[in-house]
């Protein structure tokens, strides 16, 4: 989110600080302020540097006021830890660290029933544990004392009562019954900020949770049946939080170098992996059968795909089949948690004089969770498929036939989108599986090419460009028909990413596929690539575009000199723009020595135009420039 709210980030903060420093504000405001200043915060990450300074004076006064009230304070010591978060340990003033760990202390030991005070300290301290790591260490026994007592704690729940007559032969009594419970939604807040924080800091300060393990997990069971989905969600992060923070312990890494395929070619360490099957995986399954909420669901599927993601093949081999068939039962919609949704609706639908505006609501949110569901497990499917490769192309004949209904004309286009985006990133990843299904697919892309959703397009069109790159024979008599279905969709997309990965399908098709168009085709298809780069909307299409562009460079390097300067712009943001995080490093340093070898080699006026890119570029972007220029 850094770079869509790069634009605007003057103009917001400058908006919510003149509600939070506003004389003639009330409370409520100030607080709400800070709470969007968060939010701001969490999407800028590194982009929030420049304004560090600023916005630590004010959070700083607002903590050390007499006459602010606590609730403001609180809000104002979450802010900080969130600017602590993006702007990392290096940049942060190591006094305002201390200052306001010290009113975080506070904040968490203070009287009961403080829940926001406890809350927004808890946020604090999850979030500077990402920073401090384990030189937490002196804090850390009273932050997870308090977290304890909080999972404990039962004080914001209060039974109602009613009186009610019993019958005596001595004399008339009453007695009361309960007939309700009040639970206060701030106490909740406070109970999973203690869980999230009990994440966090298992997976950043995990040498100092070690020895303090077995209180750790006790506490998650008592919460994971909890009777608020958001405790038992955070308890299922929490257990994924856990095993990241097991494998750096184990493995001195933040981050495995898996490699995709089976069988396993990097294994978990033991003990990550006897986590995973004795804790992590029993937790999943029982939510997967058990569990009636649908948000709780979808949170647990981002958790395993965030595990396939992270730990690779070896997270989910030994697991494989009980994922698979929970996949296909969220596919059927014969899940516990849909057809208990059906049964809640058909129960209800007994009582004729209900609300029906109410019940309509009610529709909806379901229709947008399980939009939600199909999504998180199109995000499975896809993660399966990049640490299985061609491995995967079992599993997807069991999936695939699960999957096509929804690219029918009944479902709405939301569906056919993300499971359009589903199969082209599983055939890029396993292409072993791209036959079977290839003249069914590219008859779905080539119907479903035809409108102006924005969305819809830019997944046919990077289809289209997998289909092309990924099996040539089968695509080359569909090469003509294809690339008009692009031109097609780039004209009527409004949207920046769209359009570009219309672009970089044209690039896929050209560069697989050029003997199939005449030359004057050709040419025009070149010029329209060249002519609409460096990629904004999505930037990592730009590594399309470069490998392209040195693939010529070996076969025909005058074609390139009438477009350097493009090229030039768009090697530069391969280099130095954080929106293009999904590229590798290796490539990235062979951008750099096309720098070097290819663009400072062709003339002086190019060497003089890439110094005027130069002059323009922050000591940031400088510096990453100059990183990749040196690399062997």
């Amino acid at each position: 989110m850094q770079d869509e709210i790069k634009p605007y980030l003057n103009d917001c903060i400058a908006a919510v600080v003149l509600f939070i420093q506003g004389a003639d504000y009330k409370k409520g405001t100030r607080y709400w302020a800070l709470n969007a200043l968060g939010s701001i915060v969490l999407c800028a990450e590194k982009k929030i540097l420049p304004f560090q300074e600023d916005l630590l004076k004010l959070i700083f006064n607002i903590i050390q006021s007499e006459t602010m009230e606590q609730e403001v304070k609180g809000q104002a010591l979450s802010c900080a830890g969130h600017i602590a978060a993006s702007c990392g340990k290096e940049q942060f003033p190591k006094e305002a660290l201390e200052v306001f760990t010290k009113f975080g202390m506070e904040c968490l030991c203070g009287e009961k029933k403080q829940y926001e005070l406890r809350e927004t300290a808890l946020s604090y301290f999850s979030e500077i544990s990402k920073i401090l790591k384990n030189d937490m260490a002196p804090i850390f026994d009273k932050v997870l004392e308090q977290i304890v007592a909080t999972c404990k704690s039962e004080e914001g729940i209060k039974s109602t009562t009613d009186k009610k007559d019993k019958f005596s032969l001595d004399s008339d009594s009453e007695e009361e019954e309960i007939v309700g419970i009040d639970v206060n939604t701030n106490f909740i807040d406070e109970k999973s900020s203690a869980i999230h924080c009990l994440g966090n800091m298992a997976m950043n300060c995990i040498d100092l949770m070690l020895p303090r393990m077995d209180l750790v997990l006790s506490e998650l069971r008592e919460m994971s049946t909890y009777f608020h989905e958001n405790i038992r969600y955070h308890v299922c992060l929490s257990y994924t939080q856990i095993a990241f923070g097991l494998l750096r312990h184990y493995t001195g890494q933040d981050k495995l170098n898996w490699k995709k395929g089976l069988p396993v070619m990097v294994p978990l360490p033991d003990k990550v992996q006897e986590f995973l099957r004795q804790v992590v995986y029993p937790h999943y399954f029982k939510i997967f059968n058990d569990e009636s909420n649908k948000e709780v669901i979808e949170k647990t599927l981002e958790c395993v795909r965030d595990l396939a993601d992270e730990l690779g093949p070896g997270a989910v081999a030994e697991h494989v089949e009980g994922i698979m068939s929970t996949l296909i039962d969220l596919l059927d919609k014969k899940a516990f948690c849909q057809m208990g949704g059906k049964d809640a609706v058909a129960a209800m639908a007994e009582d004729d004089d209900e609300d029906e505006e109410e019940d309509e609501d009610e529709d909806d949110e379901d229709l947008d969770h399980d939009e939600i569901i199909l999504g998180n497990v199109t995000d499975v499917i896809i993660s399966l498929s990049k640490v299985f490769g061609d491995s995967f192309a079992e599993a997807l004949a069991k999936l695939g036939p699960k999957m096509v209904p929804y690219l029918s004309d009944e479902h709405p286009k939301s569906d056919r989108l993300m499971v359009i985006g589903c199969f082209a990133e599983v055939f890029n990843n396993c292409p072993a599986a791209l036959p079977v299904y290839f003249n069914d697919y590219i008859a779905i892309l080539l119907n479903n090419s035809k409108t102006k959703d924005s969305g819809l397009n830019r997944n046919c069109a990077y289809s289209f460009g997998v289909l092309a790159e990924k099996n040539g024979e089968l695509f080359k008599p569909k090469a003509k028909e294809a690339a008009q279905a692009v031109h097609m969709m780039h004209q009527n997309s409004d949207e920046d990413a769209a359009k570009d990965n219309c672009i970089a399908a044209l690039c896929r098709i050209l560069a697989s596929h050029h003997t199939e168009f005449e030359a004057a085709d050709n040419d025009a298809m070149f010029n329209q690539i060249f002519t609409s780069i460096p990629f904004s909307g999505d930037a990592n299409e730009n590594e399309t575009i470069l490998k392209f562009t040195m693939n010529v460079n070996t076969q025909s390097p005058d074609k390139l000199l009438p477009h350097m300067e493009k090229i030039t712009l768009t090697c530069l943001k391969v280099l130095t723009d954080d929106s293009c995080d999904e590229i590798e490093e290796s490539f990235k340093n062979l951008v750099g020595k096309f720098i070097k070898n290819v663009v400072m080699n062709s003339g002086e006026a190019q060497v003089q135009q890439l110094q005027a890119f130069e002059g323009q570029m922050s000591a940031a972007e400088k510096d990453q420039l100059a990183k990749y220029l040196n690399s062997q």
